[in-house]
């Protein structure tokens, strides 16, 4: 009904839609991106008919919805969702850590692999397009360099002197 939409023109990317059009993140990019997870986990939800995932797709959108309203805020946010609030105190704690670790032990490690590589590979092309664009800016820059620069004649010294008196030998030759 916010978008203006009948039933009859739903569809299962409906809530992505809708964080576009109407949802004030403007500067919020990890708010963003949770936005976007929850849109894509209600689609899949429509998709599959699993009522759940949907749900949660559509709770998780209503606390992003919430949370950018409210500027960062998540008090309210919290609460809509039903959740039991986070222990805080638990994963606040300072954790020594025995080895650094940079990437999720959550994640597949081939996963990750494939992901690092593709981040190498664009990383590879930019610098190989800024090489490129460096190199046909520099002819022009350097043919600027190579031609001779015509020197400015020195200004002629002013008459420093009085009018007629006694002021130095160009001063005479001036009058």
């Amino acid at each position: 009904m916010e978008l203006g939409l009948n039933a009859s023109q739903l569809s299962p990317g409906l809530l992505r839609d809708y964080l576009e059009k109407r949802v004030p993140l403007g500067s919020f990019r990890l708010l963003t991106q949770v936005g976007y997870l929850m849109a894509s986990a209600y689609e899949t939800g429509q998709r599959t008919g699993n009522r759940e995932v949907a749900g949660f797709g559509a709770k998780g959108l209503i606390f992003v919805e919430q949370t950018a309203l409210d500027e960062g805020k998540t008090s309210l946010s919290w609460l809509l969702t039903g959740l039991p609030e986070p222990n805080f105190s638990q994963v606040q704690m300072p954790r020594a850590r025995s080895s650094l670790k940079p990437f999720s032990r959550l994640c597949n490690p081939s996963w990750v692999a494939a992901n690092v590589g593709y981040l190498r590979d664009l990383d590879f092309l930019e610098s190989k397009i800024r090489h490129t664009d460096k190199d046909a800016t520099v002819p022009a820059a350097k043919a600027q360099v190579d031609a001779p620069v015509p020197k400015k004649p020195w200004p002629k010294k002013k008459n420093k002197g009085k009018e007629g008196g006694g002021g130095t030998a160009e001063s005479a030759e001036a009058v």
